[in-house]
């Protein structure tokens, strides 16, 4: 039957309570030691905490530890720089190191030979110490020495936390963020796509037909009520004709600079992709609606740029029409018979060569005829 660690304790500390308490005190304190340098074990904040409690707290206050303190403490001390050493020695990898390492790992074994002596005396400690020795040395030296050296320096607490965080993060942008990243990646690649590029022509001309619709309603309203031309005449239907011209011309260029801008537009849609690969922030894009409305807008503002330009003779001649109608109604409203007498007729009292011939007439008549 294989002997456990507490039943080997009880047996070679007399079942002395605070010895062995005093023993298992200091084994916990150095595995948890040993896996913090080693890191090769994950370790808790409770577990770490209660090895310092065990260091600060119990182990002062243990009743052998205080009794003994005087021979026991060089004995600890002595340990804890020989396993100090052995993780060095076995770390530089050499094969005489590796045995040094060997001998010196496990020296809280001798610690437990002396306990065994300050319970039982000298007599007791020979007679357990070679078994304490082969219970906790169980690794033969050939098994020691067939394992590869670790010439690698440890990654910290500190440093495998912050590795955990960085895993956590990747995890959760692969399972949340990737996918939005990918869809916005497509949605870029499709924006000089054949549909995409319809959508924006077609958005354009709806801008252009609305631009030649409204044109209509206000040259309509303009000629018509402000310089009182017919609907059917010549210069009516030439008006219609040269809006109807600067909006299709206006909309081909629209068109083309709507199209224009949806390529810009994926261009910066590439570089905000760029960015987002280097973890900086993505740009303002606009989508295909907003291209389209703005080159409806532009249509709108060159039909009629163009329009009021190639009508600027019409305007003016609109102009000089209703400066010389006003004239004419103004005259017609002002055009009363004349009262005439005999000395301001130039029929009854013509011009002589000193004058008015008849200028002492003093009978007078309405002339208004031969004004």
């Amino acid at each position: 039957m294989i002997e456990t660690q507490e039943q080997l304790l009880a047996r070679v500390l007399r079942g002395n309570p605070d010895a062995i308490a005093f023993c298992e005190t200091l084994f916990a304190i150095s595995q948890t030691l040993d896996d913090i340098v080693d890191g090769d074990k994950p370790l808790t904040t409770d577990e770490v905490y209660q090895a310092f409690w065990l260091a600060l707290i119990e182990l002062p206050i243990n009743p052998f530890y205080r009794h003994f303190e005087h021979f026991v403490r060089p004995l600890m001390a002595a340990a804890l720089q020989d396993w100090r050493d052995s993780v060095r020695l076995e770390r530089e990898g050499d094969p005489h190191g590796r045995s040094l390492a060997f001998v010196l790992r496990d020296q809280l074994t001798g610690l437990v030979v002396q306990c065994a002596y300050l319970v039982g005396g000298s007599a007791w400690m020979a007679e357990v110490s070679s078994g304490i020795r082969r219970y906790f040395h169980d690794e033969t030296l050939s098994a020691y020495g067939s394992k590869k050296a670790d010439n690698t320096v440890q990654d910290t607490p500190e440093q495998k936390y912050a590795a955990q965080v960085a895993a956590e993060k990747w995890n959760y942008a692969q399972e949340r963020l990737a996918p939005v990243e990918n869809a916005y990646m497509k949605r870029v690649d499709d924006m000089d796509s054949g549909g995409s590029m319809a959508y924006v022509r077609g958005k354009a001309n709806v801008g252009t037909q609305q631009a030649l619709a409204s044109g209509m309603d206000q040259v309509k309203q303009g000629v018509t009520q402000q310089y009182g031309l017919n609907p059917n005449s010549g210069r009516f239907i030439g008006a219609e004709g040269d809006l109807a011209e600067s909006v299709g011309a206006g909309g081909g260029d629209t068109m083309a600079r709507a199209q224009f801008e949806q390529k810009s537009q994926k261009i910066a849609g590439l570089n905000t992709v760029a960015a987002i690969g280097q973890g900086q922030s993505s740009q303002a894009q606009a989508g295909l609606n907003t291209v389209a409305n703005q080159a409806a807008q532009d249509a709108q503002g060159a039909a009629f740029t163009n329009f009021n330009r190639k009508s600027a003779n019409l305007q003016l001649a609109g102009t000089a029409m209703g400066a010389i109608a006003g004239g004419v109604t103004y005259g017609l409203n002002n055009m009363t018979p004349e009262r005439t007498t005999a000395a301001s007729s130039k029929v009854l009292n013509p011009p002589g060569t000193n004058g008015k011939l008849y200028d002492n007439v003093a009978s007078g008549a309405n002339f208004a005829s031969y004004a």
